[in-house]
């Protein structure tokens, strides 16, 4: 059985077609995932729509946010917010149902996936240092690969 309600499913497709609308929040109620808030868009950039999140993120209190990246179908994140203060049993719901969520809305939607700890990775300034991070060649991944160490 689905694990992501009709309500969710119903107030990610508004988000999906309504380009007004920046953010869905999501969390888990009677193992289910329920939708939260629909958060409007403030402006055409993303990490200025960043800052409308604040007032959403607890510290003990994990949440699914699913954003609107770029006005393209497949141009939506899915982030997983589980703070370290957050109850164990509610750290081990949302990491284990993560992967279910983008599933059951379409994998196809999510241009990334994100797992973060910290309310301030999801500010402006947060998501720069995740883009700067991003950005950089991944350290040894060819030394693995293939066994060979790098300059060889």
């Amino acid at each position: 059985h689905k694990i992501a309600s009709a309500e969710l499913t119903e107030a990610f497709n508004t988000l999906v077609s309504d380009s007004s609308k920046f953010a869905l929040l999501a969390t888990i109620a009677n193992e289910q995932l329920v939708p939260g808030e629909l958060i409007p868009s403030s402006s055409d950039d993303f990490l200025d729509n960043l800052s409308a999140l604040s007032s959403y993120i607890q510290p003990k209190e994990a949440l699914y946010l699913l954003l609107r990246r770029l006005p393209i179908p497949t141009g939506f994140v899915a982030v997983t917010y589980v703070p370290n203060a957050a109850p164990v049993r509610q750290k081990m719901l949302f990491a284990s149902t993560r992967l279910t969520l983008v599933r059951e809305l379409g994998t196809e939607r999510f241009g990334e996936q994100l797992f973060v700890t910290e309310a301030q990775e999801l500010t402006k300034e947060g998501w720069q240092k995740h883009e700067q991070h991003a950005a950089l060649a991944p350290p040894l991944i060819a030394t693995v690969a293939t066994g060979i160490p790098e300059g060889i």
